[in-house]
């Protein structure tokens, strides 16, 4: 919900420039960042207490958490990114996914520029 963690360095970093998007999926608690961006404010607080411009745009879709291989794929499929980022989940599951969804991107999708990165232990993997 990014509260802490690579995601919300990540949130940090990307949420000051126009191009740059984020999609909040699913149910958000009360009190997290991911609550409160979804009410679009103008401004959102770092970790460090700092006020930053929330520029990117902002999405909420319902979607579970539990989602089998078929579900999220559908999903990819609707939204058609040009990147993906893995950021929760077991390692070696969000690798199956990766591979699974680069394998579906270069024979099924139109678009063949598909990124996707998976995120453990704070560091980045590019998976294309």
């Amino acid at each position: 919900m990014l509260q802490n963690g690579m995601s919300r360095e990540l949130f940090e970093r990307w949420c000051t420039k126009k191009a740059n998007g984020v999609v909040i999926p699913g149910y958000c608690v009360d009190g997290t960042l991911a609550k409160h961006v979804m009410s679009e404010p103008e401004v959102v607080t770092t970790m460090s207490g700092m006020q930053i411009p929330l520029r990117m745009s902002v999405r909420y879709i319902s979607f579970s958490a539990h989602t089998d291989y078929k579900q999220t794929r559908e999903f990819v499929d609707i939204l058609d990114p040009p990147y993906i980022i893995l950021v929760h989940g077991d390692a070696n599951e969000m690798g199956r996914l990766k591979r699974a969804v680069c394998t579906a991107a270069k024979k099924f999708w139109l678009k063949m520029s598909i990124s996707i990165w998976q995120i453990i232990n704070v560091r980045i993997y590019n998976a294309v």
